[in-house]
């Protein structure tokens, strides 16, 4: 009887090591990433990847981002509003999704892949490869309501008041690290996913080793014909960006590295109104 019992402790001590290494493994850390604080009201997402960019080894402001991406009233497609409004639901200023941004830091020679319904599972895997994941979610990654919106393209999308992006750089048993507009916390996994899911866990990472032909937008497709032609057209006849301010005005934005002009339109004398 005693010897049955010297097993059995002997056999319980026996399996307990490698479950507690293996719990004790599922933990990473990023140790040099660099988060600033934004500038402008509404420029999370570009300020996100300027930082992500620096980490890698690019210098990139976020207004040279925001110049390579378009304004339209489709997150999806390109920038909603102006960038340093009060943020609310498009068609009013909102901010832009991971596509656009992605190919916006490609178009700078930077290896950026945006994703959506990227799992939890692949956010620790590029932790533990020492990426930080570009996340978006709900204000300082807190609960939220999804709400569907159908801009011009009648392409419906999910939009969230106080859409903001973060940036995931560790997590261990009880939850995640996250840097936030200069300011880093934690959030348990419960209420991360609550906050990620809200928009459809959408993702940005950048894989200096990935190549474009790896890449899956946002449609689970390779590139996407309407925002592409769009982005072309911009560039081609160098247009000024329209969108509108907090008080309904119409304006142009021009960008250059480091500064940025802006000139009011009159919709009654711009042939494109």
């Amino acid at each position: 009887m005693k010897k049955n019992r010297f097993i059995l402790l002997f056999l319980c001590l026996f399996l307990s090591i490698p479950l507690k290494v293996l719990a004790q493994s599922d933990s990473a850390s990023i140790t040099n990433y660099v988060s600033n604080r934004m500038q402008y009201k509404l420029i999370s997402e570009a300020q996100c990847a300027s930082d992500l960019a620096s980490f890698y080894g690019y210098s990139i402001e976020p207004l040279e981002i925001m110049d390579k991406i378009p304004l339209t009233d489709d997150p999806n497609t390109g920038y909603v509003g102006y960038y340093d409004d009060e943020g609310g639901l498009p068609p009013n200023s909102y901010g832009v999704y991971q596509q656009p941004l992605s190919k916006a830091l490609q178009t700078l020679g930077v290896p950026a892949y945006g994703y959506q319904n990227y799992s939890l599972d692949q956010l620790k895997t590029s932790v533990r490869q020492g990426n930080p994941v570009i996340c978006w979610v709900v204000g300082n990654t807190a609960a939220g309501t999804p709400v569907e919106y159908t801009p011009s393209s009648g392409q419906s999308t999910t939009v969230a008041l106080q859409m903001n992006s973060v940036t995931v750089t560790g997590f261990d048993q009880s939850g995640l690290l996250i840097w936030d507009n200069g300011e880093s916390y934690t959030r348990s996994y419960e209420a991360f996913e609550a906050s990620w899911g809200v928009l459809g866990n959408r993702a940005l990472v950048i894989m200096p080793d990935k190549t474009a032909s790896d890449k899956t937008d946002w449609w689970g497709q390779p590139g996407d014909e309407f925002w592409d032609s769009e982005q072309t057209a911009n560039e081609r006849n160098n247009d000024p960006k329209i969108s509108r301010d907090r008080n309904g005005r119409l304006f142009q934005l021009r960008y250059r590295a480091g500064s940025e002009r802006s000139v009011w339109s009159d919709p009654g004398s711009d042939p494109r109104f």
